[in-house]
């Protein structure tokens, strides 16, 4: 987080020293393995509240393994229809 407190800006702050803290704060590689990271949890969680959907809705053995994944994704393209139809003039 690109941050500067009143007390460092009294001191003295260089240009080289916010140019660092813009470049840690931007850092791409991390920004991406912390946006993937946080995705798998929530990828797991939907993975485990879905558990049991064969039950419900029995589906071939061959195509068994797509069920969690077409699930994901027909709730993406539900939530990105919501949002298109809530910011439509």
């Amino acid at each position: 987080i690109l941050f500067v407190s009143l007390e460092e800006e009294e001191v003295g702050l260089t240009v080289t020293q916010v140019a660092g803290r813009a470049r840690a704060a931007f850092d791409i590689e991390r920004v991406t393995k912390a946006f993937y990271r946080d995705f798998d949890v929530q990828r797991k969680a939907f993975l485990k509240f879905i558990d049991g959907i064969e039950e419900v809705a029995p589906v071939p053995a061959q195509r068994r393994g797509n069920v969690p994944l077409q699930a994901f994704l027909r709730l993406i393209f539900r939530v990105l229809v919501i949002l298109k139809e809530s910011l439509a003039p």
